[in-house]
């Protein structure tokens, strides 16, 4: 299953998608899934916390688990944005390093971080994509983000890395 990213709107026929009612949705399962954990939260519920219809949520998301893979990728996109990982033009390395450091610190010790591993870990046990969806969007991210960034900085001699 393709991990989809936070602002992918289902392409298809008829009107482009409302990117305000998504947030929204993704807003309130994340919520939800947070407080209720992913089995006692309904597509009813996210549609109701999110002021919409159950149609509208399931238009933009399939079903209930594409909506949760979302929201966990809606998640780590904010706390670690894809900019985060290019380097600026005459920025010290240092710097940037401790950017994304404090950015990946400020992720995994958030208190939403922490009740998204535990939700993961428990719904895991029934299901380990669900640790794949995780993993896709916090771990694996963080890994191909910092190896194009320490790539990028031995071809410009700034450091001298090997393998990055």
């Amino acid at each position: 299953m393709r991990i989809p990213m936070s602002n992918d709107a289902p392409i298809g026929p008829g009107r482009p998608k409302d990117l305000a009612k998504r947030e929204a949705i993704l807003e309130a399962a994340k919520a939800l899934f947070l407080s209720l954990g992913y089995a006692n939260t309904s597509m009813d519920a996210v549609a109701a916390a999110a002021g919409v219809s159950k149609l509208t949520v399931y238009s933009h998301f399939t079903d209930k688990q594409t909506l949760f893979c979302s929201a966990v990728m809606a998640t780590c996109q904010i706390q670690l944005p894809d900019l985060l990982f290019e380097y600026p033009d005459g920025a010290p390395v240092e710097e940037v390093l401790l950017t994304i450091a404090r950015g990946f610190q400020a992720l995994i010790s958030s208190d939403e971080a922490v009740k998204l591993c535990r939700l993961i870990m428990a719904q895991g046990s029934l299901d380990p994509s669900f640790g794949e969806y995780f993993y896709e969007a916090g771990p694996k991210r963080v890994l191909a983000g910092m190896e194009a960034l320490l790539r990028g900085a031995h071809e410009r001699g700034l450091l001298r890395i090997d393998n990055p």
